[in-house]
């Protein structure tokens, strides 16, 4: 198994193991839309970045972990941002969880930060299949989930991205 090195935050698990569409360990969905970009687009999320788009097909060795969609993250030059926010019940712990792969061009990286604090930093990411990463948070009512990225002659891949009550 390839682990990626740097983890920072809050970070809980990674595993290869395969999770339902809807992830695992919650007990219910919360507002959060639109996470598998099934839509066919980045409805429901705010994006900040130049050469991201969703995709329905296979492409730079990438195809969805599932569903039909997946996020291709190729921002040049300088990080892009890809962001929900969502309205929740202050003080619920929620999970977070979401599949990330990586073509392994240089110089990438790829952040996770929750209202602004960091739950992931990775740099350098090397090429991986889908890898899961979760993490749990406390809600405070209304709240963010931002991705930061940058990958300069590839693409990094974002799909199944959950927000649900934590056990």
């Amino acid at each position: 198994m390839l682990r990626i090195p740097v983890a920072v935050g809050l970070l809980v698990g990674l595993a290869h193991a395969a999770l339902a569409a809807g992830g695992a360990g919650g007990a219910g969905p919360h507002p959060f839309h639109n996470g598998g970009f099934e839509r066919g687009s980045f409805a429901r999320w705010a994006l900040s970045a130049a050469f991201t788009l969703v995709m329905n097909q296979d492409y730079d060795g990438f195809a969805p972990h599932a569903g039909s969609h997946y996020a291709l993250l190729g921002t040049r030059g300088a990080d892009g941002t890809l962001s929900q926010a969502f309205s929740d019940v202050a003080g619920q712990r929620l999970r977070i969880g979401f599949w990330m792969a990586s073509d392994g061009a240089l110089p990438n990286d790829f952040c996770v930060s929750f209202n602004g604090a960091p739950l992931l930093v990775l740099a350098s990411v090397p090429r991986s299949g889908w890898i899961f990463y979760h993490s749990t948070v406390a809600a405070t009512g209304a709240d963010r989930l931002t991705f930061g990225f940058r990958n300069d002659i590839g693409y990094l891949a974002l799909d199944q991205v959950t927000v649900r009550r934590a056990h």
